[in-house]
């Protein structure tokens, strides 16, 4: 992390987004992929700049070419919120074939939309347990939803 990206972070925990983003442009043009991963996320929920989806669609797709396992699964949140359920599994899929087991847990919610696809979330589930690589809420959440599916 450079001087900038940790300056950007800095102003971005404290809300100040419009001061983060120059920040933030400065360490993605050294090549921080981190960096260009908090732009997608600033251009998607218009945080310090008007919303813009191709502006962090470009960035994303930056993020992803410069190594983030982690830009995967925000581009994954972002289409899904926008509806096109296809892009995002494809997204988490990515994600979690380099090793996000959050991405795992995203991909598990997407199948619960049919019982003929529970065979397939359990299976989710588990990668998710088993993963080194992810947040103690998606572990809890997916211990529940593994607990209830087994139980139901």
């Amino acid at each position: 992390m450079d001087k900038h990206e940790e300056q950007a972070l800095d102003h971005y925990w404290k809300g100040e987004y419009a001061e983060a983003l120059p920040l933030f442009i400065q360490a993605a043009e050294a090549g921080h992929a981190d960096a260009m991963m908090m732009l997608a996320h600033l251009h998607d929920d218009g945080l310090g700049v008007a919303p813009d989806w191709d502006r962090s669609y470009e960035w994303a797709q930056r993020a992803i070419a410069a190594g983030s396992v982690t830009a995967w699964m925000n581009l994954g949140v972002s289409h899904r919120r926008r509806g096109e359920i296809r892009a995002a599994r494809d997204c988490f899929q990515a994600a979690m074939e380099r090793g996000d087991g959050d991405a795992a847990l995203e991909l598990a919610n997407l199948y619960l939309v049919s019982d003929l696809e529970i065979p397939r979330v359990l299976k989710l589930l588990q990668v998710v347990l088993d993963s080194a690589n992810v947040t103690l809420e998606s572990r809890e959440q997916a211990q529940a939803l593994l607990l209830e599916l087994k139980d139901g």
